[in-house]
């Protein structure tokens, strides 16, 4: 697919917003064409543990429409904003059962929520595929 610089940005604006639709802080979406190189989009995001923790993904591709399409493939295959939140859930939860394992302290009641919630994480999953699969 030939692209012009019209074309490229149009579909480089339209990233920041894909990005925020996964619960994304601060996203940004630059594209570049670089000498002896292959075209590329770097996304750009901070993650949810602090403003100085930023995040980017590079995506390289032979031709500008790849490397767009690689962008917008890479986004959506991101959690959903409610499951973004949640997997950093999970994650703080692990570290303090690991912290209270590290003190002796009793965690079984938080393992046994940890696995339950976990299991629900893997149901929705399905789901989401599901509902994928049936709408393409």
């Amino acid at each position: 697919m030939s692209m012009n610089t019209t074309d490229i940005q149009a579909l480089i604006d339209a990233i920041p917003a894909r990005m925020a639709d996964k619960g994304l802080r601060q996203p940004d979406g630059e594209f570049c064409i670089r000498a002896n190189s292959t075209p590329s989009v770097m996304l750009k995001w901070w993650k949810q543990n602090g403003i100085s923790n930023t995040h980017y993904e590079f995506l390289r591709a032979d031709t500008p429409a790849e490397a767009l399409d690689k962008a917008v493939k890479f986004i959506a295959a991101m959690p959903s904003a409610e499951e973004a939140k949640r997997n950093t859930f999970l994650e703080a939860l692990a570290k303090v059962v690991d912290l209270g394992n590290e003190l002796g302290q009793d965690v079984g009641a938080l393992v046994s929520e940890m696995k339950r919630l976990s299991e629900n994480v893997i149901t929705d999953q399905r789901k989401v595929h599901a509902r994928r699969r049936r709408a393409a």
